[in-house]
């Protein structure tokens, strides 16, 4: 084999190996930090509406004796409709949730 068939395959080769050490790994490291970033904002958002939620609950049920699902479901859609109906997401589910705990 000649000199250059040589040079230009250690070249080939190593224009391939930066490409996946420069290009693709970062690619992937970015996408998996950019869907959990998503997710710590979703858990954080339904925390904040469990929170809500409590408060007028107890709120509610201090100076009422009403029904518990009825007022629960009443505050439920009253806190939607004040965070821009936005509702919790399908994390914020027992069986979800203990599914990932294990």
């Amino acid at each position: 084999m000649s000199t250059e068939i040589i040079i230009s395959l250690v070249f080939a080769v190593a224009s391939v190996v930066s490409s996946v050490c420069f290009g693709l790994i970062p690619t992937i490291r970015k996408t998996r930090l950019e869907k959990l970033e998503t997710k710590v904002q979703r858990l954080l958002w339904n925390m904040k509406l469990y929170h809500e939620i409590e408060d007028e609950l107890l709120n509610r049920l201090a100076s009422t004796g009403a029904n518990k699902q009825t007022t629960l479901r009443e505050v439920r859609n009253k806190v939607y409709k004040e965070n821009d109906d936005r509702v919790l997401s399908d994390e914020a589910k027992p069986s979800v949730y203990n599914k990932q705990i294990k």
